[in-house]
């Protein structure tokens, strides 16, 4: 299970359990491929949210590197408005987020075959009291907290304190701009940018500030690949199948234990 998480997330699971800076650039530079236009920080993040929502879906395949090795996260993801239904999966665990509930299964989350699905409802409406429930609800917190991953790459640019940008490296053979930005933790996590991926509790548990992270985006403003490196992990990750059909399902109600 430990090779799901970032340290950022394992600072983050004993609070689990136990319970818009920058100026915006001007003058952009234009991509080696005139066809890639720079995007000014102010612009970045609507233009990039924009962009995915008119795809309606995606994939995001995130590979963090830590001193366990390299752990590969593999996210779908629906928009519907302001909403979005997410399915992540690793290893042997497997998440659905859909609605605002998160349900898991796999791994330490449910020894009951016939019942192999968790569920946590952030909302606190039909979870158990017992202790497993609460366990098993804050360990499901804590690692579908992945399924936000990609949101390092669409919402960091409004809290950045240094936004620079320059002309990328095709990625699968289309151009692209590559953004460069050091985020304000403080700032992006208070506003929730990241959503569970990275909160003001597990951010303070790593003493983390700061957070460069690098972003590529092609002429349609859709991101293709992230990168960042915090508390010891270098995570990567790679943005394709832009409105590909795609199946998020909540378990059925007997699956679930």
């Amino acid at each position: 299970m430990k090779k799901l998480m970032t340290p950022l997330l394992v600072a983050g699971a004993l609070v689990l359990a136990a319970g818009c800076g920058g100026s915006e650039e001007t003058g952009a530079p234009v991509a080696a491929d005139s066809k890639v236009v720079a995007l000014t920080q102010g612009e970045f993040a609507g233009k990039v949210q924009a962009a995915l929502a008119a795809k309606k879906t995606f994939q995001v395949v995130t590979t963090t590197t830590d001193t366990d090795g390299p752990a590969t996260f593999t996210t779908n993801v629906r928009l519907a408005g302001a909403s979005a239904d997410v399915q992540g999966s690793a290893l042997e665990s497997t998440f659905v987020r859909v609605g605002g509930t998160l349900y898991g299964k796999g791994g330490q989350l449910s020894s009951d075959p016939k019942k192999p699905w968790v569920k946590y409802d952030p909302t606190g409406k039909g979870t158990g009291k017992e202790a497993t429930a609460i366990l098993a609800g804050a360990m499901l917190q804590l690692l579908g907290a992945q399924l936000d991953q990609y949101r390092m790459a669409v919402a960091a640019s409004p809290y950045a304190t240094d936004f620079k940008s320059e002309a990328g490296q095709p990625v699968d053979g289309v151009a692209t701009t590559k953004y460069t930005m050091t985020v304000n933790v403080l700032k992006a996590t208070q506003a929730k940018a990241f959503g569970q991926y990275l909160t003001s509790e597990s951010a303070a548990q790593s003493n983390l500030t700061e957070l460069p992270i690098e972003v590529t985006v092609d002429a349609e403003s859709l991101p293709r690949t992230f990168a960042y490196e915090a508390d010891g992990a270098k995570v990567s990750g790679t943005f394709g199948k832009f409105g590909e059909p795609v199946t998020i399902t909540a378990p059925a109600a007997t699956e679930i234990a």
